[in-house]
């Protein structure tokens, strides 16, 4: 994912935060990667709520990138890997 793109989608974290905290707001999607969605509810739920604006502001940043790219890293593992395995049924 570009650099770009990034800084757009905490670009929209930052103005959704700023906006009211109703639970409609918390449902909206601040990032996508193929067909999973990171939901503003979630990342309210990692950021304290005692911490200053600049602080959370800067964790929820964080919590973002580390979520895209823990999506993307499973993304392309999932297209590398055959059928056989990704079934770990008979590992278990």
């Amino acid at each position: 994912m570009s650099r770009i793109s990034i800084l757009y989608i905490l670009t929209l974290l930052l103005v959704a935060m700023s906006c009211s905290d109703s639970a409609n707001d918390s449902d909206k999607p601040v990032a996508k990667v193929g067909d999973k969605y990171l939901y503003l509810s979630e990342v309210y739920d990692f950021v304290p709520n005692k911490i200053g604006v600049s602080d959370s502001t800067l964790m929820a940043e964080d919590y973002i990138k580390k979520w895209i790219q823990k999506e993307l890293l499973i993304k392309k593992a999932e297209e590398n890997l055959s059928h056989e395995q990704k079934d770990v049924s008979k590992e278990l």
